[in-house]
């Protein structure tokens, strides 16, 4: 399955070739509640954002992933507010425990599939 996110108004992503791929979750994340920071999505709710919307399952959005492909304006550089929700909002996918990789500290992987985004 290739999930692909976007911040572009649904008629013009209607006009990109990603809205015709098959197997595909599309997902325009502009109604995403932001991120609170409670971080029950690590302590109580392992893997689950702890607010009740539709984006409450943003990890296993990502975990069930082949690709991701990310279609974002360009803000400073980054990718949209928008985009960057969706992500505060997976941060889930990974373990609150760290482990060192080349004298970098890293989150432990929660599931063992590696992201492929685009």
């Amino acid at each position: 399955m290739t999930l692909i996110l976007h911040d572009l108004e649904n008629e013009l992503f209607l006009k990109t070739p990603f809205s015709r791929i098959d197997d595909s979750v599309v997902i325009n994340p502009n109604d995403i509640l932001p991120c609170i920071g409670c971080f029950k999505c690590w302590t109580e709710l392992p893997g689950t954002c702890a607010l009740k919307d539709k984006y409450s399952i943003n990890s296993l959005y990502l975990k069930n992933a082949d690709k991701v492909i990310i279609i974002s304006k360009n803000y400073y550089g980054s990718y949209s507010p928008i985009i960057k929700n969706f992500f505060d909002r997976s941060i889930s996918y990974v373990k609150p425990q760290f482990r060192k990789v080349y004298d970098e500290m890293h989150h432990v992987k929660r599931y063992k599939k590696k992201l492929n985004i685009e």
